[in-house]
């Protein structure tokens, strides 16, 4: 049991190589089958804008962040989103500037 403990740990790791003595570990962030779509789905989107807003996907709700040009940039990235399979709900906090 510890064994298979210990080999699952160190699949969930990776080390990066730095000018220390020794490597750094870094725990790698599962990505979720929800959340490859949504960044699939922004980065197809015709607009250009929308190809790298940030965002996080909580149960079954996304929310968009980061800065668009305007109003209609903000609408399109929150229908785009919505139209998702599996999506119940898009907070929308991206601002306008």
């Amino acid at each position: 049991m510890i064994q298979e403990s210990a080999a699952s740990a160190s699949r969930s790791f990776h080390t990066t190589s730095h000018s220390g003595p020794a490597p750094r570990l870094e725990r790698r962030t599962p990505v979720c089958p929800l959340s490859r779509a949504v960044r699939q789905q922004l980065e197809s989107a015709p607009y250009r804008a929308l190809k790298s807003l940030a965002f996080d996907v909580q149960g079954r709700t996304v929310t968009l962040r980061g800065q668009v040009r305007s109003f209609f940039m903000k609408q399109m990235a929150q229908h785009i989103i919505g139209q998702l399979d599996g999506i119940e709900g898009v907070r929308n906090e991206l601002q306008v500037a």
